[in-house]
């Protein structure tokens, strides 16, 4: 029944690129793709390299799945290529392993959506069908939860009354200090530091480092 259901309701072909390393995953994955109604695997490549090779404005995929952990070209280095040489591919990342670290790496990289190699395969076609309608995708892993409610209602609620010192905390946030370095840094006491940090978790609602990092990076305040 899955199968027979297309991906988006207007029924538009959507183009799609996976790179993965592991002939058989990669290749179960594709042909699993190619059965759905309106979905076309254009492109396969066993990393990174390949796949920026592959990839032309002729034959440009609507939407690449992305290892994270293949040789020569990671996953990391493949997302950061692609958004800055084709900003309209929707960016997905895929890998056994998920922790609010790597999805906070991956949305750093310009990833717009993440799922877990464990996951099933209908969840693997929701994904995709939100990604192509919405933009992003998150599983509902915790971490990533949170990610997710930060871009939905965090990002778009950002007003432009930041002071300063927020604004600084803010790209400090999106580097791999800790708090406690963040504080040296700006010549501040950690308890300052912990009173900025709390004021935008409650300003933004998000709870997470990571939810602070998508907002700065929504609004370009990175290092």
């Amino acid at each position: 029944y899955m199968n027979r259901m297309p991906i988006t309701n207007d029924n538009a072909l959507v183009k799609i690129a996976v790179a993965d390393d592991h002939s058989l995953f990669r290749e179960a994955i594709c042909a699993m793709i190619d059965t759905w109604e309106n979905c076309k695997v254009i492109i396969q490549a066993v990393n990174g390299k390949q796949l920026l090779e592959r990839i032309t404005t002729q034959n440009q995929p609507d939407l690449a799945l992305i290892d994270i952990a293949m040789p020569e070209m990671n996953g990391y280095q493949t997302i950061k290529a692609l958004r800055e040489k084709f900003p309209d591919i929707k960016l997905m990342a895929i890998s056994f392993y998920n922790s609010e670290e790597m999805v906070w790496q991956l949305i750093k990289c310009g990833a717009q959506g993440f799922v877990n190699k464990n996951d099933d395969i209908n969840r693997l076609k929701k994904a995709i069908g939100e990604m192509v309608i919405n933009g992003y995708y998150f599983s509902d892993h915790t971490a990533t939860k949170m990610v997710k409610k930060a871009m939905q209602t965090g990002t778009l609620a950002i007003k432009n009354d930041l002071s300063e010192k927020e604004m600084v905390f803010l790209k400090y946030i999106c580097t791999e200090k800790t708090y406690k370095e963040i504080a040296f840094d700006m010549g501040l006491a950690e308890r300052q530091t912990e009173y900025l940090r709390n004021n935008l978790f409650e300003r933004f609602n998000v709870c997470t480092r990571t939810g602070l990092a998508v907002i700065a990076m929504k609004k370009g305040l990175t290092i």
